[in-house]
């Protein structure tokens, strides 16, 4: 893949979101099909690349956007664990949404700090 479409294709907003929700149907319907929440560690494992992915970013001097998104994984990826082990259960619902709000957040966040003044 050429080095100026691959370094575009992470920086969308769209991506992430677009993904996450992909993921929140599949874990809908697993559960919706057979009562069991297994599909929640696709949930964490999506959340855990993510915040992987964002903090590596993040430490190489690529931005704060990248570190909110980060934090947003995170937040999301414990609200999941907490959610498997039934020590925190609100629904599979809250951890996607904590996540798609901290990565449309940074964007907000990082339009506004470039916009002129």
């Amino acid at each position: 893949m050429p080095e100026s479409l691959r370094a575009r294709v992470p920086q969308a907003l769209w991506l992430p979101a677009v993904l996450c929700a992909l993921v929140a149907d599949l874990n809908f319907w697993y559960w919706a099909s057979t009562g069991e929440t297994d599909l929640d560690y696709a949930g964490i494992a999506f959340f855990f690349l993510f915040a992987l992915f964002w903090f590596r970013r993040f430490l190489r001097g690529r931005g704060n956007r990248d570190a909110i998104c980060g934090i947003g994984a995170v937040a999301a990826l414990l609200m999941m664990v907490l959610r498997e082990t039934g020590t925190w259960d609100r629904g599979y619902i809250p951890p996607y949404i904590v996540f798609i709000a901290f990565v449309l957040a940074s964007g907000l966040l990082t339009a506004s700090a470039k916009a002129p003044a």
